[in-house]
């Protein structure tokens, strides 16, 4: 699936956070449009998610080892209906930080999966195991190639987002501006 989506406006992490220090009520809001905005998004990626295990084996327990062998977190048992009701839109004026290479906290807007779960069913799609072959084969053969369910239901909502979502900079952007000038 190609799928690109991309609005570059620059500073709105730094008006965010500006705006924070100024007046959190409004930045509370805004974080409430957002979540408004993202709602169909949302909503359309919790009933792409299946309510029941999407396929056998996932209702049993498994905690996989990370490559020192030692156990991480549990990835299994699929509870029913859970997967779904952990996607959350957030907000976020948090700086870049780059760490061992790896830079964190890029995004100002972004809907993500809360459950590790749902991200294995949603994004798995490569594999070093025979196993993990199979399975991914099994989960595109049911459910189409990654992603699964996020990417999908941004296809269906995306221009409209997009444009409720420049609304929603433009406004940012002038409430950070008219409160700068107010402040000098």
């Amino acid at each position: 699936m190609t799928t690109s989506a991309s609005i570059r406006v620059v500073g709105v992490k730094s008006a965010l956070a500006e705006l924070n220090s100024i007046d959190k009520q409004l930045r509370r809001r805004i974080t409430h449009e957002y979540a408004d905005i993202v709602a169909p998004i949302v909503n359309e990626a919790k009933y792409l998610v299946p309510a029941r295990a999407p396929m056998s084996g996932w209702y049993r327990a498994w905690t996989p080892r990370n490559q020192y062998g030692r156990f991480g977190g549990a990835l299994l048992p699929w509870v029913n209906g859970a997967a779904g009701y952990r996607i959350k839109p957030y907000v976020s004026g948090k700086r870049p930080r780059t760490i061992g290479g790896y830079t964190k906290n890029l995004a100002a807007f972004g809907i993500r999966w809360t459950d590790k779960t749902a991200v294995l069913f949603d994004a798995s799609g490569q594999s070093q195991t025979k196993s993990g072959d199979q399975m991914i084969k099994v989960l595109g053969q049911r459910y189409g190639a990654p992603s699964r369910a996020m990417w999908r239901a941004y296809d269906q909502a995306g221009p409209d987002m997009q444009y409720e979502l420049r609304r929603l900079v433009e406004k940012i952007m002038r409430s950070v501006g008219r409160n700068i000038k107010v402040k000098n």
